[in-house]
């Protein structure tokens, strides 16, 4: 009997060592899908490979500080942000805002999208006064404005806490897609926002430091989104807006893909994408890429310079694990090759109009050449906005980047171009 019991109680004991086990790794596999984010700055100090394989376990996505004002930018973020790039971990990114005016703001946020241009998303952390010209809120609403022509449908989200929001940006806050609110205690705001930061001291297993944690109240993709979607768009050699359609590129933020195929250390997906040579494109196009090492060779099929502003469509592209992207093109139905994605752009219809807007009383900004965005590599400030605050203009032509939501506009007043403009200027 006693042997039978000590056999018994060991195989309990196994049993609920493996039970344990499993319900750990099953834990953690859920906890991964969980609705808990991070955000993190140099007060984190470096990533690892380690941490960053551990961190990819345990949250869904993270948001990075990038800078401190205009003047500081953090120490450690290149760093890791490249480390989540090579791991493949989601981020989105934040500025510490500290602009003293409408010009200031606008220069901050201009410069997290160049500091930070392969983000998911992007974050007005306004949470200390620091307006000594106008207003909060004119210079809160500069912000988002600034960003949004650069970003395309990417969200920005304003983050502070509830009382200084309400005295500093309550205002602005309706042209940000969403509020990440900074509330320290165990009922969430009723405030409406999109992301509540709960805690300052949330322990992270994967960094091993107590860090800032928030509750998303939208599901991760709301956030992160993924690349492509197919959107109608008329063919590139037919004027006849009754011709079949082909599919047009479409900023991040859309639909989630994943990819058909690694090889060489690339991940190549299947796209359907119409893009535009850029005029200043400097990459020819290749039978290969040369990060993937499978190729023993590669050779140049074409000159890029032979082939500024035409209309390309591409049927794959290749993501190197430096984060660079390459797309495999078509023009005319001909294969041209691999080009590099820095030398092309998004494909704009243009169209001719003849209606009648307002310009807003507060509105700023400038009359461009050209549409900001597009191939041209010169694009000349033509006037300002503000000359025409308040004024009734005609507006001759309308342009818009394939899969956004938003329209230029070609403005036109007292018989006289004054240049291209963003619609949010108008009424």
């Amino acid at each position: 009997m006693i042997k039978k019991k000590s056999i018994f109680l060991m195989l309990a004991t196994i049993f609920a060592l493996l039970f344990c086990a499993s319900l750990a790794n099953n834990n953690n596999k859920a906890h991964a899908d969980s609705n808990r984010v991070y955000d993190l700055s140099e007060w984190q100090g470096n990533f690892t490979a380690n941490k960053v394989k551990k961190l990819k376990n345990e949250v869904p996505f993270v948001i990075l500080r990038v800078q401190y004002g205009s003047s500081y930018h953090d120490k450690t973020f290149n760093n890791n942000r490249k480390l989540l790039e090579k791991y493949g971990v989601p981020y989105g990114v934040y500025s510490f805002s500290r602009y003293s005016g409408v010009s200031q703001a606008k220069s901050e946020a201009k410069q997290l999208y160049r500091l930070a241009p392969n983000a998911k998303f992007y974050v007005n952390d306004y949470e200390m006064s620091s307006v000594t010209h106008g207003s909060s809120n004119n210079a809160t609403k500069a912000w988002v404005q600034a960003l949004r022509p650069l970003v395309g449908s990417k969200k920005i989200l304003f983050y502070s806490y509830q009382h200084f929001m309400l005295q500093n940006a309550s205002q602005a806050l309706k042209y940000y897609d969403g509020y990440w609110v900074a509330a320290y205690q165990s009922k969430k705001p009723s405030v409406n926002s999109v992301m509540w930061q709960y805690t300052d001291r949330h322990y992270s297993s994967a960094l091993g430091k107590r860090i800032d944690a928030s509750l998303l109240g939208k599901g991760k993709d709301w956030f992160i989104g993924n690349v492509e979607l197919p959107v109608a768009n008329k063919s590139d050699n037919s004027s006849n807006s009754n011709d079949s359609a082909s599919s047009t590129l479409v900023p991040d933020s859309q639909k989630k893909s994943k990819p058909v195929k690694t090889q060489g250390g690339v991940n190549y997906y299947n796209t359907n994408v119409k893009l535009t040579v850029k005029d200043n494109a400097n990459f020819n196009f290749y039978n290969h890429l040369g990060e993937d090492k499978t190729y023993k060779s590669r050779k140049r099929l074409h000159l890029v310079k032979d082939y500024k502003a035409a209309t390309l469509y591409a049927n794959k592209k290749g993501v190197t694990k430096n984060g660079d992207v390459y797309y495999r093109v078509t023009r005319h139905g001909k294969s041209m090759g691999w080009i590099k994605s820095n030398s092309v752009q998004n494909y704009i219809d243009y169209a001719n109009t003849n209606e009648e807007k307002t310009i807003k009383s507060d509105a700023s900004g400038e009359f461009n050449e050209h549409v900001k965005g597009s191939h041209f590599a010169k694009n000349e400030v033509l006037s300002n906005v503000s000359d025409l605050a308040g004024k009734q203009v005609q507006i001759v032509k309308s342009a818009k980047k394939v899969g956004w939501n938003t329209h230029y506009y070609l403005v036109k007043y007292d018989g006289k171009i004054m240049g291209w403009a963003y619609q949010s200027i108008f009424e």
